[in-house]
């Protein structure tokens, strides 16, 4: 004789009943049949994790609690996602604070993280900043956890709403740049447009302003690479993904500034503005300042483009240096 228990769904990974809509959303229950032999370990299951449901493990795990007292004290969603990536590692593994949980407990645990996230964080999150919510799905995702991946588009779109992207810069330069993409992928490679420059105002929150054409120059496009056409293994010069955009350190003289571009192995290239207002390029080989020069980013793209349509790589060393170009000293 087979009877009906339910218990809530295993949700690592692709599981039948583990997409969860943020609202409305009902008890998350699976109906299994369990054959008779096993009838008696299936009543000694934890009732937290039968038909009583999910709320009652919402309202009464220590997990569950701290994870909404990350979401609700915190002014910022640093904290609750570092409680939540801590708490969902140890649940892959069915274990919370080094205990390991039976597999009916371990499934309702993860159930009900996932729930709180939906009904929870996502919403208060999207409300205060799209991108907040974003991070906590990539959080998610990355650990195996992609129920709540439809609500991605939707807050994209809330993102780039916010935060919408400038008009392109529309320079030759970057015309030859698409050119080259499509004649020699293996040497130049674009990224898409960017939707959103989310990315500047967490710089602006943090104390590093981005000049207004470099903003122009990702909402052409988010990155690219550029090697030598002569050596394509040999990379040239980049504008980094904003997702990836660095900062470097004060020090030397120079303040905290926003590291955008690499100019090869080692090098890379920063901008800042002063307190007068203009912006600085500045020139870091293995992450130190070497020098600086009054931003013009027309001309370091067209320097870069030099760079990349060099015949003979000996000439990146030579007036195509990065040492010529801010009238320093050799060091290639």
């Amino acid at each position: 004789m087979a009877r009906n228990v339910t218990f809530l769904g295993d949700l690592r990974g692709d599981v039948e009943g583990a997409l969860l809509p943020i609202s409305p959303v009902p008890p998350l229950s699976v109906s299994t049949t369990i054959d008779s032999s096993d009838h008696d370990n299936a009543v000694r299951l934890d009732h937290r994790t039968c038909v009583l449901g999910w709320q009652d493990v919402m309202q009464k795990s220590p997990v569950i609690e701290e994870l909404r007292g990350a979401l609700t004290t915190s002014r910022t969603a640093s904290a609750f996602i570092e409680v939540l990536e801590n708490r969902i590692r140890q649940l892959i593994a069915d274990m919370v604070d080094g205990r390991v949980l039976p597999k009916p407990e371990a499934n309702a645990l993860r159930a009900s993280v996932i729930e709180l996230v939906a009904r929870e964080a996502l919403p208060k999150l999207r409300a205060r900043s799209p991108n907040d919510a974003l991070r906590v799905l990539d959080r998610l995702k990355a650990y195996g956890f992609a129920q709540l991946e439809s609500e991605r588009p939707s807050l994209e779109r809330a993102r780039a709403s916010r935060f919408p992207a400038p008009r392109a810069l529309s320079w030759p330069e970057l015309a030859e740049l698409r050119a080259a993409a499509e004649a020699h992928p293996d040497v130049c490679k674009l990224g898409s447009p960017v939707d959103s420059i989310y990315f500047a105002k967490e710089l602006k929150d943090d104390g590093i302003l981005l000049p207004d054409e470099v903003l122009g120059l990702y909402a052409a496009c988010d990155g690219f690479d550029l090697s030598c056409l002569a050596v394509p293994q040999v990379p040239v010069f980049s504008l980094l993904p904003a997702a990836a955009i660095d900062t470097s350190d004060e020090g030397d003289g120079y303040p905290r500034r926003a590291a955008v571009f690499q100019g090869g192995d080692e090098i890379q290239l920063s901008v800042y503005r002063d307190k007068k207002k203009r912006w600085w390029l500045v020139y870091e080989y293995e992450y130190e300042p070497i020098a600086k020069k009054s931003l013009d980013l027309r001309e370091l793209i067209r320097f870069g483009v030099q760079r990349m349509n060099v015949s003979v790589a000996d000439a990146l060393g030579g007036d195509l240096s990065w040492e010529r170009f801010f009238g320093v000293s050799g060091r290639e």
